[in-house]
């Protein structure tokens, strides 16, 4: 939130309250996010018409000093609700389906098709009939998301700064539409890294170009600062665009690298003008000829005349990935003489595999200081540990501090009475003697007896996480889940040895301090 002077609707919030919250089941689908339905409710009063509505009168005056306004349109991300007139002026008996090849998947290594498992959504959307009810709810939200981008160029074009204002429209990720029998976005093919992007820079671009270019959203950041005569800084690795800009006729020698994964999972996909080359962390591979197969339906990487195109593409994937979060060696706990293990942790922060917590026959002591803001933060996740079949999880449940256990896939809550806003100090613990407490200091304090004897009596399969959304929750039980975007000043995690008696919930009057944890413990 620091970054920007002004936030709409409030510092922390990342998008309006939506008028028809997620999860009603419109579609009869029951999955919490992929819903979709027509909603009675006006343009104005959705979460997008909030937004467009603030940003058209920030661009109805006079600005002092050079701005940078970012409009983010929810739509069309799922649930895919909007106002019925969008549904209504798309009548069913005149949707057309993607264009989708039976065997197209049959010359796919086996590492692509992970999707098609089990009760695929591909298949469930096929077997409730509802392949054209999907269409037709997606491109009625882009029609919906369309008015409210025109409502943004109108507002600049009428304003005093449309002169001199450059505009970019662009979005984050492709979508799939059952192509490939794929649903939502993943992958590295074509349907989900391809997206618009249109640049209108006064004086610099001309009405209605068009480059075919492969260009990358980290691109943006270099063009931008080109555009706007700023130094870009030394640590960016996209190219301006401002020579294609100028002369749609510029060709780049580069391609566009995408990434799916991390570490030793990652597998990179380079797209150039004419091909896209895929390759998979098992090494296996695919390459298209966009000049002839724009579908993608024919897989040309085992053929040996390409083995040169090959070597070509895959030299500008990168050499190392490394994560944004903290490495464990960051995050390493300290140990004590008697057995304990120390961690301070910071949002973002995850630790998985065998370096996440051992608290199989041990307990737990968590220790917070965080600024609660009941806007962004009622429903939120702060910290949790493992799966849905066995972990634990310390979240708010509508403003309401609550400590939820799992095993064997038996939930046990523990929630104290809700909280005003502002810094609260809050305490849990997951005992050895078989008891759960929950504290926030100066409010309330509570316990009850855990679902199992004594110590936490399995090791969980899933990561510790810090923020983010659900943890160990169910979507269904828990349908408004964030990850808490709040200011976290301390939270520490101890492990306790096995069998050690539990420490005293709250400290005495006094004790409490409240220290923001370094970036290295």
């Amino acid at each position: 939130d620091t970054a920007w002077t002004v936030r709409f609707p409030a510092p922390g919030v990342q998008i309006p309250d939506l008028p028809v919250h997620t999860g009603r089941n419109f579609n009869g689908m029951d999955i919490w996010h992929w819903d979709w339905g027509g909603i009675e409710v006006a343009d104005a009063q959705t979460d997008d018409g909030q937004v467009v509505s603030w940003a058209a009168q920030f661009l109805a005056q006079q600005q002092a000093k050079p701005f940078f306004l970012a409009v983010g349109l929810y739509r069309p991300h799922s649930p895919w609700y909007a106002p019925q007139k969008y549904f209504d002026e798309r009548p069913l008996d005149q949707v057309i389906l993607p264009e989708v090849k039976a065997d197209d998947l049959d010359d796919v290594p086996e590492i692509a098709k992970s999707h098609l498992k089990g009760d695929s959504h591909h298949k469930q959307i096929v077997a409730k009939n509802l392949w054209k009810e999907a269409v037709r709810a997606y491109l009625a939200n882009i029609t919906f998301c369309d008015a409210m981008l025109g409502q943004v160029i109108d507002a600049l074009n009428a304003g005093p700064n449309a002169k001199n204002t450059i505009v970019v429209f662009t979005s984050d990720h492709g979508w799939y539409l059952g192509e490939k029998q794929m649903w939502h976005k993943g992958k590295l093919w074509e349907e989900t890294t391809r997206i618009p992007l249109t640049i209108l820079a006064p004086g610099v671009t001309n009405e209605d170009s068009v480059s075919n270019q492969p260009v990358s959203l980290i691109d943006l950041y270099p063009t931008l600062c080109d555009l706007a005569r700023v130094k870009a800084p030394a640590h960016l690795d996209g190219e301006t665009l401002a020579p294609i800009l100028k002369d749609p006729a510029v060709v780049r020698e580069r391609p566009v690298v995408s990434m799916s994964g991390g570490g030793k999972s990652a597998a990179h996909a380079a797209r150039s003008d004419r091909w896209r080359y895929i390759r998979y962390n098992d090494g296996s591979e695919e390459l298209y000829d966009h000049s002839v197969d724009a579908n993608e339906w024919t897989n040309l990487a085992a053929k040996s005349e390409h083995d040169a195109l090959k070597k070509s593409l895959a030299e500008w994937f990168p050499k190392q990935s490394n994560a944004a979060a903290r490495t464990i060696a960051e995050i390493a706990p300290t140990e004590s003489s008697e057995g304990s293990s120390f961690y301070v942790l910071q949002n973002g922060d995850e630790i998985g595999g065998d370096d996440a917590p051992r608290i199989a026959g041990r307990g737990i002591h968590i220790d917070l200081a965080v600024d609660f803001f009941p806007p962004v933060d009622q429903d939120s996740t702060l910290v949790s540990q493992g799966d849905e079949t066995n972990g634990w999880a310390l979240h708010f449940v509508a403003g309401k501090p609550t400590l939820t256990v799992l095993l064997d896939g038996r939930k046990t809550s523990l929630t104290t009475g809700g909280i005003p806003p502002g810094r609260a100090l809050i305490r849990a613990v997951i005992g050895t003697d078989g008891t759960l407490s929950l504290a926030v200091h100066g409010v309330s304090e509570t316990s009850s007896a855990a679902p199992f004897p004594a110590a936490f009596p399995v090791q969980p399969k899933g990561a510790l996480r810090v923020g983010q959304s659900f943890g160990i929750l169910d979507a269904k039980e828990f349908p408004n889940s964030t990850p808490f975007d709040g200011t976290i000043h301390r939270l520490r995690l101890t492990v306790f040895p096995a069998q050690q008696p539990s420490p005293a919930l709250i400290p005495s009057a006094g004790s409490v301090e409240i220290i923001a944890p370094a970036a290295k413990p």
